[in-house]
């Protein structure tokens, strides 16, 4: 009776292998998606000059890719970054960095910047710089379009994302 439960035992979990191997080999590995990135804003604001603030902080919120279920979908979104506004009409710019974190823990990394009138539309990058997990190895440059929704401190980004894994 050991013998065909070790039998068993080492069936179930070549079989297991085999699955997640087979999934593996048929996850793709790059791709395009579109996305909604709803944010909230939250840090400190510095008076520089008249007409001019700069802002640190983080953009949090959750990413909404335009095919549900798709790349990144419902993932949690950080964006530590800083802000050079200027209320004068001058064009403002942006810049940080992204920690996309999907609902199995898996986190891809981004750095990004941004220029534009404020409240926006702002126009911008993102470069892919790494991750974890199935992350492992990101790349890709996309662009993004992003509004503040004046005067609360949230609004939203429009992205065109690329992304290619090793």
């Amino acid at each position: 009776m050991k013998a065909s439960r070790v039998t068993a035992w080492a069936l179930a979990i070549g079989v297991a292998l085999f699955l997640n191997a087979a999934h593996s080999a048929d996850s793709p590995k790059k791709g395009t998606f579109t996305a909604k990135f709803g944010w909230n804003s939250a840090g400190k604001t510095y008076e520089m000059e008249k007409n001019r603030l700069f802002w640190v902080g983080d953009f949090s919120g959750t990413l909404f890719n335009d095919k549900p279920g798709g790349f990144m979908d419902r993932a949690a979104v950080s964006c530590p970054g800083t802000n050079d506004i200027r209320l004068d009409g001058q064009t403002s710019s942006a810049q940080g960095n992204c920690i996309v974190t999907d609902a199995q823990g898996d986190k891809a990394f981004a750095s990004w910047w941004s220029k534009g009138p404020f409240p926006g539309p702002f126009q911008g990058e993102f470069t892919w710089t790494g991750g974890t997990g199935k992350f492992t190895g990101i790349k890709g440059t996309s662009k993004f379009s992003a509004m503040m929704t004046a005067p609360t401190t949230s609004g939203y980004c429009l992205w065109d994302a690329t992304w290619e894994l090793p």
